[in-house]
């Protein structure tokens, strides 16, 4: 329990050093704004590779994810603590960076353009993307659900708090995500 105790207050203190930080930014101040890149670059990095399975991907989403914070982090209001607000920022920037790359992909596709532009994956990353891949043709609440409990690691109420919704709606989404990753592994083997 003091174990517990010490992260709450660790978190505590990052969320008021986070608010700082952001009060700073909003002012103009570059350097607290390149504090918050640096404190949560990591995160983004990990959440941007495990949506696009490909290092390529992961590192134009992370740079799209701190655009879009600079350009939405006057939107943030403490009504929750940053890390949590940054969280759904990312994932909604994830989520729009794959619609983007699936348009892209089906016009070259189209075109026949695919070999000349190098966007096949290579032999390695399909490898390691394969359930990725299958989480991704899940319906988009049920991916989310799995790639915040089992990739994110997260439990279900974080994954709830996350996706603005009850625990028990993530433990549904979970649970029918297990069963259509089931039927599409049956499917693809």
């Amino acid at each position: 329990q003091l174990h517990q105790s010490s992260n709450t207050i660790e978190t505590t203190m990052q969320s008021h050093d986070d608010i700082a930080l952001i009060t700073q930014a909003l002012r103009g101040e570059a350097l607290a704004f390149e504090e918050l890149v640096r404190r949560y670059y990591t995160m983004a990095h990990a959440l941007a590779f495990q949506w696009t399975a490909s290092a390529v991907h992961a590192e134009d989403l992370t740079q799209e994810i701190f655009l879009k914070l600079a350009r939405k982090l006057g939107s943030f209001k403490a009504q929750s603590s940053f890390k949590t607000w940054f969280y759904r920022l990312a994932i909604n920037c994830a989520k729009d960076y794959l619609k983007k790359i699936k348009r892209e992909q089906s016009r070259v596709e189209s075109s026949g353009e695919a070999e000349e532009l190098g966007t096949q994956p290579q032999p390695s990353e399909k490898d390691a993307s394969g359930v990725l891949e299958l989480i991704q043709q899940l319906p988009p609440k049920i991916a989310q659900a799995m790639l915040l409990v089992y990739v994110q690691g997260l439990n279900h109420a974080e994954a709830a708090q996350m996706m603005q919704c009850a625990e028990s709606t993530v433990s549904g989404h979970v649970h029918q995500g297990k069963k259509q990753l089931k039927a599409l592994l049956e499917v693809n083997s």
